[in-house]
């Protein structure tokens, strides 16, 4: 028996201040990425709101 392979598609739409994503059929693999880039973009945010302003400006 055969099972045929679903293609991963991947749509980005861009508007003048954000870029949207959009990934239809995404393995396994993908989807645990995805996971990944999202907590680490959550921290890093939640590390950026709590330093003082000269701590950011450096960045």
């Amino acid at each position: 028996m055969r099972t045929a392979k679903k293609q991963v598609v991947v749509v980005t739409r861009k508007t003048h201040n954000a870029t949207q994503v959009t990934i239809k059929n995404p393995n396994q693999k993908l989807l645990s990425f995805i996971e990944k880039l999202a907590e680490r973009s959550k921290k890093l945010k939640e590390e950026i709101m709590q330093m003082d302003f000269k701590e950011y400006k450096r960045i």
